[in-house]
């Protein structure tokens, strides 16, 4: 996968915040953002009714703001 950063930098993860030991290569790239391999995982396997699931639904939308 191409670098998509001007500054050839690693992308930090929207949801932990963190940067990824592979960049970008570990996770999603949605609309030049970065959702990490560890929180996609999270993402998938909490609950509905967890608080977590609801502070990531919060995250997710402010991917598709500006659209």
């Amino acid at each position: 996968m191409t670098n998509l950063y001007k500054d050839n930098s690693t992308p930090t993860c929207i949801i932990c915040k963190t940067k990824p030991f592979n960049g970008h290569d570990s996770g999603l790239l949605i609309r030049s953002r970065l959702i990490c391999s560890t929180c996609e995982t999270r993402i998938i396997q909490t609950p509905v009714d967890d608080q977590y699931y609801l502070n990531f639904k919060e995250q997710l939308k402010a991917l598709w703001d500006g659209c």
